[in-house]
């Protein structure tokens, strides 16, 4: 989940139709309200969540799962990279603190001809943690090393191979 995806629904499509459950939520989506600047609005919509068009399998894995992040790792990455720790509570996240960038941008045009653009949702974790401003929760911290990026080694994918192939 390093980077923005080229393509947003890889992780509906392909993941969570094999994998999601119906009905699960797996993060709290905020729309700006407006009618009243400043305010946010809980969007219950389901659709904002998983595509109408998915029917999950609710499939069993009971395999090893890292998502890897870092600061290039925001918006849609960042809301996919939810999805997936929800989907597959054992799953270890590791990397860096992602950008926090999560959220639509929004603009709005003021007298003048101006206009100011912002970030026009907040998310939030079903359990409250704020996603917007701050990242996605991160269960193992594995900094870049000035030295790897030297000799061309990818600290967090060895890192998650190396525990893998602990078994």
């Amino acid at each position: 989940m390093r980077g923005y995806l080229s393509w947003g629904g890889f992780v509906y499509h392909y993941i969570f139709k094999k994998f999601g459950t119906a009905g699960s939520i797996f993060g709290q989506y905020y729309m700006a309200d407006r009618k009243d600047p400043g305010r946010f609005k809980l969007d219950h919509s389901s659709s904002t969540y998983i595509p109408y068009t998915i029917v999950p399998e609710h499939a069993m894995y009971t395999g090893k799962i890292y998502i890897l992040v870092n600061s290039a790792t925001q918006s849609m990455s960042e809301w996919n990279t939810m999805n997936l720790q929800h989907t597959f509570p054992t799953s270890v996240t590791i990397g860096e603190q992602t950008a926090g960038a999560d959220g639509d941008e929004k603009s709005l045009n003021l007298p003048g001809n101006y206009k100011i653009y912002f970030t026009g949702n907040a998310i939030f974790y079903p359990d409250g943690q704020a996603a917007q401003g701050k990242g996605v929760k991160i269960d193992k911290v594995v900094p870049t090393k000035i030295d790897d990026i030297i000799e061309g080694v990818h600290t967090q994918l060895t890192y998650a191979i190396s525990k893998i192939s602990d078994l």
